[in-house]
């Protein structure tokens, strides 16, 4: 039943001590022994043994854990720990960010891991694409042992996207020019544009911009967040379809008179002159030339303009030679007994002649300045007035609009009938602002029954204001050919 007091815990540095066993009253001795730390365990367990005078030798009497050696050794995650990594961006289906995965570090320590926590993303977490300059996701894994040692296991996960994106250009464009310009003007932006960064976005509005005659280049290029760029690329011809046209060409009929006898005269007019919408240059033929000999009557002259494209427009006007009244000889009845001297005769023919010279000049130019009046209606509109429901309140019948000659230009000719012509053409009577398509019914013959007949058509035609008829828009009376102007219908 005999005890002693034991002494406080005692703490090393090192893994191995010795120490004595405690005096114990009765007791037959003590030993020195030797203390080896057992892995695993913060502190030494050691047996102390007594004998006693009357009781059983060698008898433990108890034990105590006095010895706790310090552990400052960190743990160790012995090369399991990842690197920083990069991985490229491939989405997870349906989704706008991609599933990445590591092996999970293990730690290791000299007496054991008390934990292992972890700071940022898990193994199988969901990560978008790392922008340029933009921070990167780490991860953390911190160990900690018994002695509460830590280390640490840190990288960093970057998620690239290397792809480029994909713009969709139009088909290439094929169009023909505006009309009187050597450009088309396009709306044209890009149809559409994929990229695997579900996030980036791109400029898809359309642009206005004028292309000139013949095949242009073009691409548009896009930029995703990442910087990688993609490119398409298409063109566009403009076609220049539109003939050019004629800043002048005679809206009178050229005439002179044959008084040679040899039944031809030689006939002048202003040089006949054409323009392009290109800007190009124009060659103009002609079936016959300002100053040729015609013959009397009415000889119908053609003129072709052609631009660089093969576009061809038309200026007809008609020749009209008029036939001098010749004067007479006059000579004495035989028998006579004197003969009017020469000088006498010729000067009686020369008056004839230019006293009919006069008159002929007269009626011609009289017939010009008609020619260059527009036509009266007023007959034929008291003659519409007569029909019932013509007559619209106090304004009665509407009066067909004169349209001035140099404003028309024909294009192509469509058709042909009794009378004349059918052609397309275009009316620009605004500066500056484009003309557009008309159709137009010209007189080719000089029957006066038949230029009757169709002014008789335009006075008609423009009574009508419905949507469902045909409209007529003026007539060309002024010179030579008669025309009439109506809405053109494709």
């Amino acid at each position: 039943g005999a005890s002693a007091p034991l002494p406080d815990r005692l703490r090393f540095r090192c893994a191995m001590v010795s120490y004595h066993y405690p005096q114990y009253r009765y007791m037959i001795g003590s030993e020195a022994r030797t203390l080896r730390l057992v892995t695993n365990s913060s502190y030494l367990r050691m047996s102390y043994y007594a004998t006693y005078w009357q009781g059983t030798p060698n008898a433990p009497v108890g034990t105590n854990n006095f010895v706790s050696p310090a552990d400052y050794e960190q743990p160790s995650f012995n090369g399991t720990c990842p690197e920083s990594f990069s991985v490229s961006f491939v989405p997870d289906p349906d989704s706008d960010l991609m599933t990445v995965t590591w092996p999970i570090p293990t730690a290791i320590d000299n007496k054991g891991i008390l934990m292992v926590t972890q700071e940022g993303p898990a193994p199988g977490s969901q990560f978008g694409i790392t922008l340029p300059g933009g921070g990167l996701p780490q991860v953390v894994y911190s160990a900690l042992d018994l002695a509460r040692n830590v280390a640490y296991c840190s990288f960093s996960v970057s998620i690239l996207d290397t792809e480029p994106p994909v713009p969709v250009c139009p088909s290439d464009v094929t169009v023909a020019t505006d009309f009187f310009s050597g450009t088309a003007a396009l709306t044209l932006g890009l149809v559409n544009a994929t990229d695997n960064d579900p996030f980036s976005t791109f400029n898809m509005t359309a642009t206005t911009r004028n292309y000139p005659i013949g095949v242009t280049p073009m691409s548009f290029t896009i930029v995703d967040r990442s910087g990688n760029m993609g490119a398409c690329f298409f063109s566009v011809t403009v076609l220049d379809q539109e003939p050019p046209y004629f800043t002048y060409c005679p809206d009178y009929d050229p005439s002179a008179v044959s008084d040679d006898g040899s039944g031809y005269a030689n006939v002048m007019w202003p040089t006949l002159m054409a323009t392009d919408n290109s800007g190009g240059n124009v060659t103009i033929n002609v079936t016959q030339i300002s100053g040729d000999s015609f013959p009397i009557g009415v000889t119908p002259v053609t003129a072709y303009a052609t631009d660089q494209a093969g576009n061809v427009a038309i200026c007809g006007f008609n020749v009209k030679v008029l036939t001098a009244v010749a004067g007479s000889n006059t000579a004495s009845s035989s028998g006579s007994s004197s003969a009017l001297s020469p000088a006498l005769i010729g000067g009686v023919v020369g008056g004839v002649a230019f006293l009919i010279i006069a008159i002929i000049a007269f009626f011609v130019v009289r017939a010009r300045r008609a020619a260059m009046v527009p036509h009266d209606f007023e007959t034929l509109m008291s003659q519409l007035e007569a029909i019932p429901g013509v007559r619209d309140g106090e304004n009665g019948p509407c009066k067909p609009r004169e349209i001035k000659r140099a404003n028309i230009r024909v294009v192509e000719k469509l058709g042909a009938g009794n009378f004349g012509d059918v052609c397309k053409g275009v009316l620009a009577e605004i500066a500056g602002v484009p003309g557009y398509l008309v159709a137009i019914k010209m007189l080719n013959t000089v029957h006066a029954a038949d230029r009757t007949e169709l002014l008789q058509e335009a006075a008609i035609m423009a009574q009508f204001h419905n949507e469902f008829v045909i409209g007529l828009i003026g007539v060309v009376t002024v010179g030579e050919p008669l025309m009439v102007v109506l809405e053109y219908c494709e």
